[in-house]
């Protein structure tokens, strides 16, 4: 941590601001004795970086290969200008420096770039930062949120749907009903061998989709299960009507895709009798 960071009161809003609006302010000298440059990417986002900073991040600018460093990657790389005014405040550049801003020679490009020592990746592409923050998405991959040797159902969800089937899995946990969440990212290809372990050790699968019924999660999903022969009962909860504007927590509900309308169905089918024949078997709700 740099003698800047240091004498942060990092429990005090009022020099969060303060912070924040020095962030905004070098970030718009840098471009502006540039002449070139994107000032106001930065600006939305300094409140952010500067909370970031004064409060979370655990970086040792003095020694950047420090496996104990958190990691800082912009993924919008074109908010260049806000990441140098961090670097600034910090302590590790200084002004003079910070004002050489995508002048030919100097280490502040237009874009981060591994020439400082403090950037893991290039980047600029939007998302580029997902892929390389530590987690892989490998395609036709899942992964598994929560599980449990006595589980009773699976929830199935991808995007904005896996954050409302792991807080309905909360709710469904205080009755006492166990339920596995996997994130199914990759939805084609899907990541059949884990759906199909699911169906076999919890019998009871609903999946979640902020997307059409017809042609998204739910229907690789039904596809995978009849491809095996699968005997597993499915509940589909996804989106029938037009989407209008809202709030976002209200058009989830609105949709029936968030926790609650999760673990609503999640209980009615638990609820369900079992087939005749002793062995569960498809059952699909879009």
């Amino acid at each position: 941590m740099s003698d800047t960071q240091s004498h942060i009161d990092r429990h005090d809003p009022s020099l969060w601001r303060e912070l924040a609006q020095q962030l905004r302010v070098d970030a718009v000298r840098a471009t502006a004795t540039a002449g070139s440059g994107h000032p106001s990417s930065g600006m939305s986002a300094a409140d952010l970086m500067a909370v970031l900073l004064a409060r979370h991040l655990r970086y040792d600018f003095g020694h950047p290969r420090d496996p104990a460093n958190d990691h800082l990657i912009f993924s919008k790389g074109h908010a260049s200008p806000l990441l140098y005014a961090l670097y600034r405040a910090a302590g590790a550049i200084t002004d003079q420096e910070l004002m050489s801003y995508r002048r030919l020679g100097s280490r502040l490009e237009g874009h981060p770039t591994p020439r400082l020592p403090w950037v893991d990746v290039a980047t600029g592409s939007l998302g580029l930062g997902l892929p390389v923050g530590g987690e892989r998405f490998p395609i036709g991959g899942s992964r598994t949120l929560r599980s449990s040797n006595h589980d009773h159902l699976t929830l199935l969800a991808a995007g904005v749907t896996v954050h409302e089937a792991l807080a309905a899995a909360d709710l469904l946990a205080s009755t006492g009903i166990h339920a596995r969440v996997i994130d199914l990212y990759s939805v084609k290809p899907l990541d059949t061998p884990t759906v199909l372990d699911a169906a076999l050790e919890t019998g009871n699968l609903i999946v979640a989709e902020d997307h059409w019924a017809q042609g998204g999660l739910g229907d690789a999903v039904l596809e995978a299960l009849a491809d095996a022969g699968s005997n597993a009962r499915v509940r589909r909860l996804a989106v029938h009507t037009m989407p209008t504007s809202g709030r976002p927590d209200d058009l989830l509900w609105r949709s029936g895709i968030d926790r609650t309308w999760i673990a609503t169905a999640a209980r009615d089918l638990l609820e369900q009798p079992a087939a005749h024949n002793g062995h569960r078997r498809a059952h699909t709700h879009a």
